[in-house]
């Protein structure tokens, strides 16, 4: 017998132990488990049980996602996992339809997740709706066009940094459409953690206008000593002088060969710092998927350019809430009747809602029906975003 319900604080551990099994095919220590537990919503927290064992779940984390123009109210969904025995059941689904239906009553308009697989979650009405640049320069490679001042630095312990760190952040998340708050308790947990096998690194520029986070992976070859890593896990700057100053510090460490960046914006401004632009090498691959919970007030959070609304017919039979017809414009948004501009999905209409696909692309793909010619290229104009969206805080 199934059956879907929240954890217990008991039960916690043993989820989060099973969720990491999955991912990391390893066992995590217990207390890394036990120190991740208290910024847990366990609220937010979702268990399948057959004959009262657990045997999958999945959990959110209440947070705010900057939108073109404002902010809505979000959940970033996580440690989805149904073990091995138990999968091809429909567990994952009857799961992520309760979870959806939760956060509904909850209030959330919009749910948000990382995919380890790409095939899974568009069928639950999730679209790619950021992608991020996967960057490596070459060390020796690395020369600007221009010198970048990289004085006025110091390093600094995370956790006697953390107020300086969060300023910083929520100084750039109001203008980054896709970008995401979470929550203190969860800072507090990466501020405490104890160290990774590998340490990370904290600089910060003195004026407090930015700062990089990274690590260092010294594996060397002899005599060469080539072979030296350095991994930029964060880096945020206010102006771009400090951008420019931190990139060049990592540049600039001894011993590395190269400096590697996972998820960043794909309009990275480091290769216009570059004497050689070519030397920034970029793997381009899908960021944050999103999915409308509630399509009304999921458009209604963000703006719209100036001109003529549409009218959009959303197909959502996974949240059947959600199907009818929307007006949009830079009035705000609206359920209206008529006939339809643009017909799509779900998961399209997903896609394009932070601006970081186009309408006209989906409509080549047959993802949207345009039932007006030159529909779809005004929702372009109308969802426009100020720059591609991007989410620089995996979950």
């Amino acid at each position: 017998m199934r059956a879907l319900r929240p954890l217990t604080v008991e039960e916690l551990p043993g989820f989060l132990m099973r969720s990491t099994m999955a991912f990391r095919s390893e066992t995590p220590p217990a207390e890394a488990v036990a120190a991740r537990v208290p910024s847990i919503e366990l609220d937010r927290t979702l268990g399948a049980f057959e004959d009262g064992v657990l045997v999958g779940g999945a959990r959110g984390e209440g947070m705010t996602m900057t939108v073109p123009g404002g902010s809505v109210s979000a959940a970033g969904v996580a440690g989805v996992a149904v073990l091995p025995t138990h999968r091809r059941r429909g567990i994952l689904t009857d799961l992520m339809r309760r979870q959806l239906a939760d956060l509904r009553e909850r209030g959330d308009a919009v749910a948000m997740l990382f995919t380890s697989e790409g095939g899974i979650y568009g069928r639950y009405g999730y679209g790619i709706a950021t992608y991020e640049g996967h960057v490596r320069v070459a060390r020796h490679r690395g020369a600007f066009r221009e010198p970048a001042g990289a004085g006025g630095l110091r390093e600094a312990a995370f956790a006697d940094a953390i107020d300086d760190v969060l300023a910083i952040v929520d100084r750039a998340l109001p203008g980054l459409p896709g970008a995401i708050r979470r929550a203190d308790a969860w800072w507090q947990y990466v501020a405490s953690s104890p160290p990774d096998p590998v340490p990370q690194e904290l600089v910060l520029r003195e004026e407090l206008d930015g700062f990089v986070l990274y690590e260092r992976n010294l594996e060397l070859s002899i005599p060469t000593l080539d072979g030296g890593t350095l991994r930029v896990g964060w880096l945020f700057a206010d102006n771009p002088r400090a951008y420019a100053a931190l990139w060049r510090h990592c540049l600039d460490v001894d011993l590395i060969h190269e400096v590697t960046a996972r998820a960043r914006p794909v309009d990275e401004p480091l290769r216009h710092l570059l004497a050689d632009p070519r030397a920034l090498e970029c793997r381009v691959w899908d960021g944050l998927w999103v999915r409308l919970v509630d399509v009304e007030a999921a458009l209604a959070a963000r703006t719209y350019a100036p001109g003529p609304p549409l009218r959009i017919a959303v197909d959502d039979p996974f949240c059947p809430w959600n199907a009818g017809m929307y007006e949009v414009g830079e009035e705000g948004c609206r359920r209206c009747g008529g006939e339809a501009d643009l017909a799509l999905a779900a998961d399209a209409l997903a896609a394009c809602y932070l601006g970081g696909n186009r309408f006209t692309t989906l409509a080549r793909a047959g993802r949207v029906e345009e039932r007006r010619a030159g529909a779809a290229a005004r929702a372009d104009v109308l969802f426009a975003a100020p720059r591609p969206p991007w989410c620089p805080f995996h979950f």
